[in-house]
């Protein structure tokens, strides 16, 4: 892919095979040009999303010294973290960060995007919301010559640089660990399918019970919002059925801390009955009671890595042919919650 995408008045000419005069006389609506040519001309223009030479050159040329921030929400630790780390690379940088938050709704993560687009900001760093299913809006970004780099949630379907943790080796972690607490019917509290990171934690746990030789059973495995009420409704779900099973795996701390919340005003027992393992290492992992087994990820070094990435794009002259991809690996912090003692 290349770092800029922006479409030019050679682009338009092509597509409509005319001249680039003609198609630069039929945007400042030349009296000498037909109606019908300065409406194709315009029409594709929208469709394509143009952005005028002489204004979009001159911004380009000029670096507003800012880069966006776009997050689910603030609160979320992992977020507040890896800002932190952000800020520590573009400080030193001579960089401005604004961060939006969209509180996981698509409609102000696009908004949000377009007014980062309007400000001129020199990049932006995004992390996807929880409900974001038409991606549009970044490919606009794109158009418009603005690098992009994904962190923590992903956008599979867009070309651009990504820094995410190992998903899919952290869930294979947290299988085999109950799996040696002898636990036999796990279960997958996950988010919404939209979420990229939910799916791939879930193909670690489905691929590891067929590699354990454990049920993979459809009851077991169910998804939600991130919110505390969704949580809790799903992991009704889980519990309210006949068979149910011996161990939960969250997609998250909010959602396993849910969940040990239902399963206490229930009185079953944690890690006896039913075993319990998060991911994030939230700080409140350590103070519940039980504690809260969870997986470990380095916030504030995919805040640095993600941040060193983008300003290297920014200040690129050359045109990138290849996204940038970065794996970051986690560690599984064990705690009361999971430690079944083993029959």
């Amino acid at each position: 892919m290349k770092r800029s995408s922006r479409i030019t008045i050679k682009d338009l000419a092509k597509q409509l095979k005319i001249s680039t005069s003609t198609v630069s006389r039929a945007l400042r609506d030349h009296h000498e040009i037909k109606a019908e040519t300065k409406k194709a001309v315009l029409e594709l223009a929208k469709k394509l999303d143009y952005q005028p030479n002489e204004v979009s050159l001159s911004l380009l040329k000029k670096k507003t010294k800012m880069i966006g921030v776009v997050v689910p929400k603030m609160g979320y630790h992992f977020f507040s973290a890896a800002l932190d780390g952000i800020e520590a690379v573009t400080q030193k940088a001579g960089y401005t960060v604004m961060v939006c938050q969209t509180n996981e709704s698509y409609e102000r993560e696009v908004q949000n995007i377009r007014n980062m687009a309007a400000g001129r900001v020199d990049g932006v760093l995004v992390s996807v919301s929880g409900e974001t299913k038409d991606y549009e809006h970044f490919r606009q970004l794109q158009r418009k010559g603005i690098p992009l780099v994904f962190f923590d949630r992903e956008c599979k379907s867009i070309e651009a640089s990504r820094v995410l943790v190992d998903n899919y080796g952290a869930s294979c972690k947290v299988v085999e660990h109950l799996a040696e607490m002898g636990c036999k019917k796990i279960a997958y509290l996950g988010g919404p399918h939209s979420l990229a990171l939910s799916n791939t934690r879930l193909q670690g746990y489905k691929d590891t019970l067929e590699r354990l030789g454990l049920p993979i059973e459809e009851k077991w495995e169910v998804h939600c919002d991130v919110s505390r009420d969704g949580a809790r409704i799903a992991a009704e779900k889980l519990i309210d059925q006949e068979d149910i099973p011996d161990a939960i795996f969250a997609m998250s701390d909010r959602l396993a801390t849910t969940a040990m919340g239902l399963l206490k005003e229930r009185n079953i027992k944690i890690p006896d009955d039913i075993a319990v393992v998060g991911f994030n290492n939230e700080p409140i992992a350590p103070i519940m009671t039980p504690s809260l087994t969870s997986v470990k990820q380095s916030e504030f070094e995919i805040g640095q890595l993600a941040a060193e990435i983008l300003l290297n794009e920014i200040d690129s002259d050359d045109e990138l042919e290849v996204p940038i991809s970065r794996m970051i690996k986690t560690e599984l912090i064990i705690r009361e919650s999971s430690k079944k003692i083993k029959s």
